[in-house]
């Protein structure tokens, strides 16, 4: 099977796949991930991709032809959890190069139609807004989904590059419960 053809399958295709074909097309995934995975970590303008950011190496293991049936189904289980991970990694838009460069240019233009300049910072201090914004989204899922994203970009931004005193997460954080 190639990549195509398995990121085409649909979750009930997948899950009537046997242990050996699960882990067949698991290390298919995992090694087209890893290798996509290294090029983006080599790249200094991906290297902190959202894709990127907190994802660990993929992989399979071997079958033990002395395992118990349960320990089979039990590393059933896990192949199919790794393949779901492989497959949602090759399936994120900013997981390439390209793609991360598309969504970085929308992200750009959308801002700066809200009146900022977020082309014109450096890339430490994107990272540090990408950051702040990815913790606020953690901690407040629902706030975000139903104020929308594009608005807490705005704030944090505002808070973050329009005079506002110091870079301390817990007091943008304060701020952006108040506005939100």
């Amino acid at each position: 099977m190639t990549v195509k053809e398995i990121m085409a399958m649909s979750w009930d295709e997948v899950s009537s796949l046997s242990a050996e074909e699960v882990r067949k097309a698991t290390n298919v995934l995992a090694s087209a991930a890893n290798k996509r995975l290294k090029r983006m970590r080599s790249s200094s303008l991906t290297r902190h991709a959202p894709a990127v950011q907190g994802v660990r190496k993929f992989s399979v293991r071997r079958a033990n032809s002395r395992m118990s049936a349960a320990q089979k189904a039990n590393r059933r289980n896990r192949d199919l959890k790794e393949f779901s991970r492989a497959r949602n990694f090759l399936k994120t838009k900013t997981s390439t190069r390209r793609g991360f460069a598309a969504v970085e240019k929308a992200t750009s233009k959308r801002l700066q139609s809200m009146g900022t300049d977020y082309a014109r910072l450096s890339p430490s201090m994107k990272r540090k807004f990408w950051s702040v914004y990815n913790a606020y989204i953690e901690s407040h899922p629902a706030e975000v989904y139903n104020q929308g994203s594009d608005l807490l970009q705005f704030k944090t931004y505002e808070y973050m590059f329009k005079g506002r005193q110091g870079w301390d997460l817990a007091r943008i954080v304060s701020y952006l419960d108040r506005v939100m």
